[in-house]
């Protein structure tokens, strides 16, 4: 880009705009006036025009103003700041906390005897806190491909691979009948969906725990409320499988 004398001698000028003047010794490179080269980094890796001075501030304020612009227009539902759930997903993958895990599993009263199945098992935490504390039996069900390869490689790591598995399932399609345990993190929409598979597949003193949300009119056999690490409000519920009556 080539400019005129006079255009170069305002631009360049210092008292044009004080501290904010640009370095115009390669102003007629293939970059335009003074600007910026692939790898023309200060020590903090910020961009800096090729005379060494900072980039200006106009243009830093430009580039706010368009970040901003972005963000409002994602608010509008214009552009996604995340990328779409999988459709099959229940919910988001949060996982509990390690103390709220393993709450969860002494509200079931878990023991080496039971078989845990964690819907929605996440990074695997709940399973391998029960084969590990426990010496239960576990398998979790995740849709996340990631999360089921991560989750087998810490059961591995934990010597605990000959108790526990992971399985890249919808939870909708468990057959569920197996567990004595079963563990539930996702939402309430999720859990009324499960309702009815873990009402009619369970067996009797069969239980289930679930963190932070309830079953509807599904009355539990015990609430508890506790504190997180970070002193968030928990709450835990945890319904029985009670004997079914005779003919039913």
């Amino acid at each position: 880009m080539s400019l005129s004398v006079s255009e170069r001698t305002a631009l360049c000028n210092p008292t044009h705009d004080k501290g904010r003047f640009l370095s115009c010794d390669r102003a007629d490179t293939p970059h335009g006036m003074g600007g910026i080269s692939p790898g023309d980094k200060n020590r903090n890796g910020a961009r800096r025009w090729r005379g060494g001075r900072p980039l200006p501030s106009h243009r830093v304020r430009g580039s706010v103003l368009a970040a901003v612009a972005l963000v409002m227009l994602a608010a509008c539902g214009d552009i996604p700041l995340t990328a779409p759930r999988d459709p099959a997903s229940l919910a988001p993958f949060v996982a509990s906390p390690e103390m709220i895990a393993e709450e969860m599993l002494r509200l079931a009263n878990v023991g080496k005897d039971d078989v845990v199945y964690d819907l929605g098992s996440g990074d695997g935490r709940i399973v391998l806190a029960a084969a590990r504390r426990y010496g239960a039996r576990g398998v979790g069900f995740e849709l996340d491909a990631d999360l089921v390869r991560r989750s087998t490689e810490s059961a591995r790591r934990a010597g605990v691979a000959d108790r526990v598995e992971f399985r890249q399932q919808d939870v909708l399609t468990v057959d569920v009948s197996p567990a004595t345990v079963v563990t539930i993190y996702l939402s309430r929409e999720a859990n009324l969906k499960l309702r009815p598979a873990l009402q009619s597949q369970l067996r009797p003193g069969a239980r289930v725990v679930s963190h932070d949300f309830d079953m509807g009119d599904w009355r539990p056999e015990a609430i508890r409320n506790l504190l997180d690490e970070s002193g968030r409000p928990r709450t835990l519920y945890l319904w029985r499988i009670a004997a079914r009556k005779s003919g039913s």
